[in-house]
């Protein structure tokens, strides 16, 4: 983000050696959107530093969040196989009295 405001600032810079009215105005306002842009990396640093430091308090409650999320999961696939183990002798019981009618 200062990249392209600190190429102009330089280029504005190298350019008022020809001593053109105006140019140290525009320099300065170059310098200004500099010193902003590298506040608003400063403050973007700062917020970063902060969430991290949040999410790392928090982890211990989104591990349990995890463990319970398996443990539900798990209940889920116990009584989906409790369901197909039922299901499965009756669905071969009727299998095996099926007779192709097309033939």
């Amino acid at each position: 983000m200062a990249t392209p405001v600190l190429c102009r600032w330089n280029q504005a810079h190298k350019s008022s050696g020809t001593n053109f009215q105006g140019l140290p105005s525009k320099i300065d306002t170059l310098k200004e959107e500099m010193d902003e842009a590298g506040n608003k990396v400063e403050q973007c640093k700062d917020q970063l530093a902060a969430d991290m430091y949040n999410f790392m308090a928090k982890e211990g409650e989104y591990g349990q969040f995890f463990v319970t999320l398996l443990e539900a999961q798990a209940d889920y696939h116990r009584k989906a196989l409790a369901v197909l183990e039922k299901a499965l002798p009756e669905l071969r019981a009727h299998q095996g009295n099926v007779t192709c009618v097309l033939a």
